[in-house]
């Protein structure tokens, strides 16, 4: 599965499926990026219109057929991350002068 926006392609490197409750089939698949993928599109999607292609035999239904190859699919619904990052720990050395902080989302190293 490669995500794309204007000049950002991303090939999804892993992840798993979210299980759907209590239903046995759905037509709906929610899959969840590992945090490497979800870092590279945070920090690099910078428009909600994105597209998704999915490679041939990718998915399956429940008899077992396989799913065509479909590019360039947009997406109905796109949320960016407007979380703000919290401060969840550091740490200070003052034998070499350093303050360590540690937040629960991506940070600017630039600031």
């Amino acid at each position: 599965i490669t995500l794309s926006a204007l000049s950002l392609n991303v090939t999804l490197s892993g992840g798993s499926l979210v299980p759907p409750g209590n239903v046995e089939k759905s037509v709906l698949v929610t899959f969840q990026l590992t945090d490497q993928d979800a870092a590279l599109l945070k920090s690099n999607l910078s428009t909600t219109i994105v597209y998704l292609s999915i490679q041939n035999g990718t998915i399956s239904d429940v008899f077992g057929n396989k799913n065509f190859a479909q590019f360039l699919f947009k997406a109905t619904t796109v949320i960016p991350d407007t979380t703000r990052a919290n401060l969840l720990a550091f740490s200070l050395d003052l034998n070499v002068g350093l303050l360590n902080l540690t937040f629960d989302d991506l940070i600017d190293p630039t600031m």
